[in-house]
């Protein structure tokens, strides 16, 4: 519950900059589902060490999801923790109320971190940069619309804050910033590829043929291996829109575009309830795949591939030595060939899901806040 992380719900109506200490920046924190738990929580337990190591503190003041906030802008984290379990009354925010308090603050240094995957709260991220506010998602949805993300970095810029969000590709894996390492020692990326989703190569990696493919769909369900309706995760977008990320930060704007779902789009329609009852039929088709790729001696897998010309995204049976081929459960892999990595490419392999690697993703960007 929001109410067991901010001691008392207060407006942030008239708020003053003296109102909290000039060397502790407020954190305002959007999400409160698996990331958005665990993040307050390593917040919590690495509070004292991460303000004593950085040159400027912070105090968690907000917290919102879509249904309740939460705001203290005393932000006292000690007696937050001592009254995690205390009974706090829930500001309403079925109807954003949350983000009508915010407009009354704006012009103050802080940071907003978006751990929702909103549609909504990305379209406001131009006015938190307008605000004077620096920004670190963990959401994809600007960072993916080029136009946007652009108008974004360019009003950052000129207010001198940052935006960071790595987390938005491969969790805590520095692919991101390895692009811009490469790019910036005067190297050209010709390609990156791979397996760029945690819950698909889960699955890939899982499904032999034996057992029906969408057992491991509810299994990964059940253990929060993908979002709340797997439909999310089958059909791709997550996977495109990290490849047009990439394809930004590589400095790619291909002009042909390949994409195409996991699971076939017709299966995808309709409720949720309709999805796992199109089950048998999911799992023939499945079947069949895994069929025709064990008789070329391939292996499934949901690969995208970003260059300068073209940005492809699918299913597809690749070879037994292919670098994504032997990818353990759950594990990212980004495969980035350049100038300099031409025949002996950078590889970049780990865990690209999980609710304990992304939050630590996105504490780094807050200590890069913290030492700006």
């Amino acid at each position: 519950m929001l109410n067991e992380i901010i001691r008392k719900p207060t407006n942030l109506s008239g708020l003053k900059k003296q109102s909290i200490a000039a060397e502790a920046i407020p954190v305002i924190v959007v999400g409160y589902g698996n990331i958005g738990k665990q993040f307050i929580e390593i917040l919590r337990a690495n509070k004292d060490q991460i303000n004593a190591n950085n040159p400027q503190s912070f105090k968690l003041v907000a917290v919102a999801n879509s249904r309740f906030y939460q705001l203290d802008v005393s932000g006292l984290f000690k007696q937050e923790i001592e009254l995690a379990t205390s009974t706090l009354v829930n500001q309403d925010n079925s109807q954003g109320q949350f983000f009508n308090e915010l407009a009354d603050w704006e012009q103050q240094k802080g940071v907003i971190i978006d751990l929702t995957a909103s549609e909504s709260v990305a379209k406001k991220y131009l006015s938190f940069a307008e605000n004077g506010w620096h920004i670190i998602s963990a959401n994809k949805i600007a960072a993916a619309d080029r136009i946007y993300a652009g108008s974004i970095e360019d009003t950052l810029e000129q207010n001198n804050r940052k935006w960071l969000k790595n987390t938005t590709v491969g969790a805590a894996l520095p692919i991101q910033q390895s692009i811009r390492q490469i790019k910036n020692s005067g190297d050209q990326i010709r390609k990156v590829s791979g397996v760029f989703s945690g819950s698909l190569s889960w699955l890939f990696s899982q499904y032999d043929g034996s057992t029906d493919f969408m057992h491991w769909v509810k299994l990964a369900h059940e253990n929060a291996f993908t979002e709340p309706d797997p439909r999310e995760d089958l059909s791709g977008q997550d996977v495109f829109r990290k490849a047009l990320i990439l394809a930004k930060e590589a400095g790619f704007d291909p002009s042909e575009v390949v994409f195409k779902p996991a699971v076939p789009e017709a299966y995808l329609a309709g409720s949720v309830n309709d999805f796992w009852n199109n089950d048998q039929a999911i799992n023939g088709y499945m079947k069949s795949l895994w069929k025709k790729a064990i008789s070329e001696h391939k292996q499934l897998c949901y690969l995208a591939t970003v260059s300068a010309d073209k940005l492809c995204v699918e299913l597809v049976a690749v070879e037994e030595h292919h670098a994504a081929a032997a990818l353990r459960p759950g594990d990212n892999i980004f495969i980035v060939q350049s100038d300099w990595y031409n025949e002996n490419p950078l590889v970049i392999q780990g865990p690209g899901a999980g609710r304990e690697v992304t939050a630590a993703g996105v504490l780094t960007d807050l200590i890069e806040v913290l030492r700006f």
